[in-house]
């Protein structure tokens, strides 16, 4: 049994590294092939037109300019996905609430459980994407829906990886405290958040198609990694 479980970790940790550097390799990519300059998207009160002044470089500009054209510019898809990913933080932060009262109460992070922990780390992890790709700055918006703060970092997108790690590791998270019946249920319903915070800022517009598919690539290499933290805690403890 134990060396089962100990190729099952080994498996889990070995393919959240091949999808991390999938992530990678598709990420040079979207900077190097099919490189365009194209005109900005501005929000104007009639729906949306394109700048005589801004531009916007974009990789796979064939794939991307096209699918862009076909969404346009949505207020409302924009607004919900907003919302959508202040519930996925919310999410986030009272999964943090366990760990923080348990450290609390033991005054020890060793006698905290290890998926408060594990929990944590995804969070950190999320944090640390989002800092990181800030400050790379891969691609801009290829709307401008507010000009004060345009040009905005693009890739991968953030509400994308909120969905896939802060909805999806809370689900995860839920489950495995909760057992089946309850747990399952929450798992299944913060599922649905994440795919529809995904969906929802797909549509807005707000985004090259390659940050979504970018944010999707990075968020699974996350999620894969944290439930094999949730097994070899199984495992170990």
């Amino acid at each position: 049994m134990g060396n089962r479980n100990n190729a099952y970790l080994r498996r889990g940790y070995l393919t959240a590294a091949a999808v991390l550097a999938v992530f990678v390799l598709f990420t040079l990519l979207a900077v190097t092939v099919d490189m365009a300059a194209v005109p900005a998207k501005v929000v104007t009160a009639d729906g949306w037109g394109r700048s005589d002044t801004e531009t916007v470089r974009v990789g796979f500009s064939s794939l991307n300019v096209p699918v862009s054209d076909s969404l346009g510019f949505s207020d409302l898809w924009f607004s919900l996905s907003k919302y959508l990913g202040y519930l996925c933080i919310l999410l986030g932060a009272a999964c943090a609430c366990v760990f923080a009262v348990q450290l609390v109460r033991t005054r020890s992070i060793r006698k905290v459980d290890h998926d408060a922990k594990s929990v944590v780390f995804l969070i950190a992890l999320f944090v640390v994407f989002y800092l990181l790709f800030e400050l790379l700055h891969v691609n801009n918006r290829p709307v401008i829906v507010d000009p004060a703060e345009w040009p905005e970092a693009s890739y991968p997108s953030t509400h994308t990886l909120m969905g896939v790690m802060l909805a999806g590791g809370t689900g995860m998270f839920l489950q495995k405290r909760l057992g089946a019946g309850r747990g399952t249920a929450a798992a299944w319903a913060a599922g649905v958040l994440g795919a529809l915070t995904v969906v929802t800022r797909l549509l807005s517009g707000v985004h090259w198609l390659t940050d979504i598919l970018g944010g999707l690539l990075l968020g699974a290499a996350s999620l894969l990694l944290f439930r094999t933290l949730l097994k070899a805690g199984q495992v170990n403890g």
